[in-house]
């Protein structure tokens, strides 16, 4: 996809997001995930469920779900952040703080990513 036209179609998305807010995970909310899974846009489905576990209102099977979401995310845009020192200590970060909260989201997936983007 061209350049100009991702970044439309980026700002667009990003736009719609921002408009749109809930205060749980709704099919809504996994209907706008896997929109924004098909179009490649890992960061804005981070940015999602984040917002979406810092609203939870569910209980916390529903929050520990999110969080294991999340670490899969992270999991994947580890890869991607490498070669950039410093998103890559920033998303390792953040990492660091999601496990504090919910250690159930140690996933051995999130584990071998870890190590795999360490290497």
């Amino acid at each position: 996809m061209p350049a100009p036209l991702r970044g439309g179609l980026q700002a667009t998305t990003l736009l719609f997001f921002v408009l749109y807010s809930a205060a749980s995970f709704t099919a809504d909310d996994e209907k706008l995930e896997r929109f924004l899974a098909r179009l490649g846009l890992v960061e804005l489905q981070i940015v999602h469920v984040e917002r979406s576990l810092e609203g939870a209102t569910a209980g916390p099977d529903e929050q520990q779900r999110l969080a294991r979401r999340l670490a899969d995310l992270y999991a994947e845009q580890l890869m991607n952040s490498a070669d950039d020192p410093a998103a890559y200590n920033d998303l390792v970060q953040r990492i660091e703080d999601l496990l504090a909260r919910f250690p159930a989201a140690n996933t051995a997936a999130l584990q071998v990513m870890l190590l795999q983007a360490d290497y």
